[in-house]
């Protein structure tokens, strides 16, 4: 059975979708919660609504990786690791140079904390990521072998 996000995505621009309340998006021909597997027969995508989707999650999308990244991501740099390393190597560097001059600027004191918390961040969703990966292969793996009859 598909997820309810996963009916959600369509029922939301589909013309046959109606709000309920209690239940959220439900189809108003049945005035059922969605339970179609891969399509819906009755789907019928209201244009104006699939574009505004659409742009709503390619914005999440891109605020996601701009706070992973620490804004990074523009450059090319998508692991949040990378980018609070980079971001901490910039930061020392700048400070030491500074230093050298006589001069000290307070931005790499902010640039270093940015960087620390992009890298702590970068190290937690590694790791959620990992623990996800991992519940995958075990749901997948207990999937085949009770198939296995």
């Amino acid at each position: 059975m598909s997820s309810r996000a996963y009916h959600v995505h369509f029922c939301k621009v589909c013309e046959n979708r109606k709000f309920d309340p209690q239940q959220g998006y439900i189809c108003k021909l049945t005035g059922e919660k969605a339970d179609f597997e891969d399509d819906c027969s009755d789907y019928i995508p209201v244009p104006k609504l699939e574009i505004q989707r659409d742009k709503e999650e390619a914005e999440r999308k891109e605020e996601e990786l701009r706070s992973k990244t620490g804004g990074l991501h523009k450059f090319g740099i998508k692991n949040g690791i990378v980018a609070g390393a980079l971001l901490l190597t910039a930061s020392i560097i700048w400070l030491i140079v500074g230093w050298i001059n006589d001069y000290i600027f307070f931005y790499p004191i902010i640039l270093f904390f940015i960087g620390l918390v992009t890298l702590i961040k970068g190290f937690v969703t590694a790791a959620q990521e990992q623990k996800k990966n991992a519940e995958d292969k075990w749901r997948d793996e207990v999937l085949d072998d009770n198939y296995d009859l």
